[in-house]
């Protein structure tokens, strides 16, 4: 948060796919058996997607105009589900390859390379521009983006939110304020449902915990990640035309319907436990039909809006480190999900599908 507000959020960026990029580099390079210089990667490749997972929803927020904020911030997530269907699809090309790890990793660095390349070819956020570099060339940039010399009203918007800040010179210590510690609170708690609802574990684990339900779990895994790439696409729009707070509602209702559609089923149907399911083929693929429901609920609720929220709710002084608080809530809260693969001995499949409905 402090290097966005100091240096802009497209230095953020940039840092952001740097960092990303070394990790990845490191982990493709590593010795297979060498782990804990794999942790050591994975750790920086977690600083840069750390650091991108509240720059890119900020900078979007700022950098869209109203009318379009929801669809253009929302892209964030469709470049995530993108890259998570396109690195199943990788997967399965290099499933029987040697080395094939190594190449999935490498892939992933092309996206990031693009964004540090073109980074400073798109103009600096408006809002921070005008605080940092003042009017006029607030109004050159927004001029820039808007492709139109009609952006008084927005520059006048924007100055006003800038002054406003500038004669309050609270800083850090309004995070502490009462109505901004609430927004934080409200910011950090839907990041923590986001990760809560199972989404992570399902897209991690998910080849394996359906390689028994279906005999074809990294092809179950690209069935998933496909729906989540669809759903998302009509999501960015749907933010804008049915607001925020209905979406959530909407979704976590069919989230809990996909979740216990697949736990109640696998009761039914499948009498072995995590490591050898015992599922007939058929009704192991309407479990991942179950499965795929939650998904595109969440898809076009609790995925976008987590992002979109928090960048939007804050006042521009402390918008960074709000944002970033609640990014990192998203990950502590990610970190914990991890463990629930610890879980499947003690409540079997189903359980940790009603664990997750819950």
């Amino acid at each position: 948060g402090i290097v966005a507000d100091k240096l802009g959020r497209r230095w953020t960026i940039f840092t952001a796919g740097l960092l990303f990029c070394i990790g990845t580099s490191w982990v493709c390079f590593n010795k297979a058996q060498e782990h804990n210089l794999m942790y050591i990667a994975r750790i920086i490749q977690g600083f840069g997607v750390g650091n991108s997972s509240f720059s890119l929803p900020l900078f979007g927020a700022e950098m869209a105009p109203k009318e379009l904020r929801g669809l253009l911030s929302g892209f964030m997530q469709m470049t995530v589900v993108t890259g998570l269907f396109l690195a199943n699809a990788v997967n399965i090309i290099v499933e029987n390859r040697d080395n094939g790890w190594r190449t999935t990793n490498g892939v992933a660095m092309a996206a990031p390379i693009v964004v540090m390349l073109g980074i400073f070819f798109v103009p600096e956020s408006p809002r921070w521009t005008y605080l940092h570099k003042g009017k006029e060339e607030a109004e050159r940039v927004l001029k820039r983006l808007r492709q139109t010399d009609n952006v008084g009203h927005e520059l006048e918007v924007i100055g006003d939110q800038v002054a406003e800040e500038l004669a309050a010179q609270k800083g850090l210590a309004e995070l502490l304020e009462p109505s901004i510690l609430k927004r934080v609170a409200i910011a950090m708690m839907l990041q923590v449902l986001q990760q809560a609802t199972g989404i992570n574990p399902i897209f991690s684990y998910g080849a394996l915990i359906f390689k028994d339900i279906t005999n074809a779990g990294i092809y179950s895994a690209f069935f998933l990640s496909g729906v989540n790439f669809l759903s998302t696409i009509p999501a960015m729009r749907w933010v804008d035309t049915f607001g925020r707070r209905q979406l959530l509602l909407i979704g976590a209702v069919g989230m809990v319907i996909g979740h216990l559609f697949a736990a109640i089923l696998f009761t039914a149907i499948c009498d072995g436990n995590v490591d050898n399911a015992g599922c007939p083929s058929v009704g192991g693929w309407f479990i991942a039909v179950g499965t795929a429901f939650f998904v595109f609920n969440f898809a076009i609720s609790w995925g976008p809006v987590c992002w979109i929220y928090p960048a939007e709710i804050f006042p521009l002084g402390v918008r960074a480190p709000a944002v970033a608080l609640s990014t990192a809530a998203n990950w502590a809260m990610g970190a914990v999900m991890t463990e629930v693969v610890k879980l499947f001995p003690h409540l079997n499949i189903n359980g940790v599908f009603f664990l997750f409905a819950g």
